[in-house]
């Protein structure tokens, strides 16, 4: 057997024997299955194993990426009912909605399943993520413009304020939270989520009561016209009622 045939070769059988059915360790299958994908699929695809980051997003996992933006993840399932049970589902991932899914056994040559995912899921997912990144385009930009603005609070509550960020389960910011600990156990914090305008809601819990003024007079409506005349003009006079 050449070379380019060995690596086109179909998982072993000895290698989904080993696998707990009920708690499999999917990693090694899918690390071994996930290059030779990559290289039947052709030049600009490559294969990424499981991030080691503190939360998992469905991004993060096991994945084939391609030349432009497509982001193709993996997992590996067992179905009971199926003569070849051990099956890898394939996902393109997308940030506005649930994209596109196939299942292919896992037993098969990796050119047969590239063939599968390049015929059932590509087509359709090249058309779902042209307006998946136009989103992700605008989000973008929203999160930025929250992120100066949280910056920009930070720095009017000084050097103590800190800054924390909620994520949705995509790791989409949600979120931006800045806040600040007064010394006797008050708080202040402003929650900022990103938008076409930023919305912003500001909760304070146990204030001192200079804190607490300054607060109310940011947060006060703007003073009337003629409290703030323009030069050379004089305020008008203001007159008891009945005179």
């Amino acid at each position: 057997m050449n070379p380019a045939e060995s690596a086109d070769a179909p998982l072993e059988a000895a290698v989904f024997a080993a696998l707990d059915p009920d708690w499999p360790d999917a990693a090694p299958v899918l690390a071994a299955l996930g290059p030779r994908i990559c290289a039947a699929l052709g030049p600009g695809w490559s294969f990424a194993a499981a991030d080691d980051t503190a939360r998992a997003y469905p991004q993060t996992g096991p994945r084939l990426s391609g030349p432009g933006a497509e982001v193709v993840t993996m997992r590996l399932t067992r179905d009971t009912a199926a003569a070849r049970p051990w099956r890898v589902v394939l996902h393109g991932f997308l940030a506005t909605a649930r994209g596109p899914m196939i299942s292919v056994a896992a037993d098969r040559a990796p050119s047969q399943i590239a063939a599968d995912l390049r015929r059932r899921l590509l087509p359709a997912y090249a058309r779902d993520l042209v307006a998946d990144l136009a989103y992700r385009t605008r989000l973008a930009d929203q999160v930025a413009t929250a992120e100066r603005l949280a910056h920009t609070l930070a720095e009017q509550l000084g050097p103590q304020a800190r800054i924390d960020r909620v994520e949705s389960r995509a790791g989409v910011l949600d979120s931006l939270e800045v806040s600040l600990r007064g010394d006797v156990g008050g708080r202040l914090a402003f929650t900022i989520r990103p938008g076409t305008t930023p919305h912003i809601a500001a909760s304070a819990v146990d204030l001192a009561p200079e804190s607490a003024i300054r607060l109310a007079a940011a947060a006060g409506p703007p003073p009337p016209a003629w409290a703030n005349p323009r030069p050379g003009r004089t305020p008008p006079r203001r007159t008891a009622r009945g005179r």
